[in-house]
């Protein structure tokens, strides 16, 4: 049984999960609390915390997804594990999926009121199990998250074989285009406006080049026909469901975050984490509204 009042389990993909860990931090630090991370391994995201990231200075529990707490179910064989969990642990509140998401939901422009109720919740001296992969607000410390040394190490050399001088790294851009599972950002960004995008910006910056991004084969295959050495891509393995898969996706997104601007897909964290990462100006391309939304860092 963890000693920590603040249990969070962040779910979804990894650059959900490492959003929702950065804002749950900011929390525990505000209620002077200890924070436990229960990070665990399923569809949406393959590899335990060890996998990717070196330990911080707060507690991380690894679990296999067979073992976990999630949904707060109608169900009582699906609500039994929960209660089970809130007794073992003395939690006096379960904020489980989809209970905090709906909560977070009646008030999605102002999630800094969710996180300052649970604030309140802690100082009160309450035990808080969170279960959540929806947006607590934009993080403002990220230095949690250290690529462990086996990472770090392909980061950098990918970098400096690719990207060898300052010159060529001063026109390096980066395109993240989500696709396969993520239908608002295959309708919402569709490929004709990245092509567009990336015309464009050749035709301001003749010598740019383009680190690419994509969970798709095709994606790189349509971009690497069309703009030959301009796009620098990644070989890796596109799965979720795998410990390389998202270690691959790791890496992309640090590579994503040393370029001076990222184009990135809408309805999608991965781009705004990478941005945040590397204090870098992020363009979220469009089509519905026909413009580009520019947000900076």
């Amino acid at each position: 049984m963890t000693s920590a009042p603040f249990i969070v389990q962040p779910l979804g993909g990894l650059a959900n999960r490492m959003r929702v860990v950065a804002k749950c931090y900011e929390i525990a630090q505000a209620a002077g609390v200890q924070m436990q991370v229960n990070w665990i391994s399923d569809g949406a995201c393959g590899a335990y915390w060890h996998d990717l990231f070196e330990y911080p200075d707060f507690h991380i529990k690894d679990e296999g997804a067979k073992r976990t707490v999630v949904f707060m179910s109608r169900k009582w064989y699906r609500r039994l594990p929960v209660l089970i969990y809130k007794l073992k642990n003395n939690i006096d509140i379960m904020l489980t999926a989809p209970t905090a998401d709906n909560l977070l939901d009646e008030d999605e422009q102002h999630p800094e009121k969710f996180c300052h109720k649970v604030v309140q919740y802690l100082r009160q001296g309450k035990r808080i199990f969170l279960s959540t992969g929806s947006f607590l607000g934009n993080p403002a410390d990220l230095s949690m998250f250290q690529p462990i040394a086996v990472l770090q190490r392909q980061i950098d050399k990918f970098f400096n074989t690719h990207i060898h001088d300052a010159d060529l790294s001063s026109h390096l851009y980066g395109v993240h285009i989500r696709r396969t599972d993520n239908t608002w950002s295959i309708e919402s960004s569709p490929l004709e406006l990245f092509v567009h995008t990336i015309q464009s910006v050749i035709y301001t910056d003749s010598a740019a080049v383009f680190f690419l991004a994509t969970d798709d084969q095709p994606t790189i295959e349509t971009l690497k026909e069309k703009f030959g050495s301009r796009i620098i891509v990644r070989d890796k393995e596109f799965s979720r469901l795998s410990a390389k898969g998202i270690q691959d996706a790791l890496i992309d997104m640090w590579l994503l975050s040393k370029t001076k601007h990222i184009y990135g897909s809408f309805f999608s964290s991965f781009s705004e984490m990478a941005s945040w990462i590397g204090g870098i100006p992020l363009t979220v391309l469009h089509s519905v509204s026909h413009l580009n939304f520019a947000t900076y860092n």
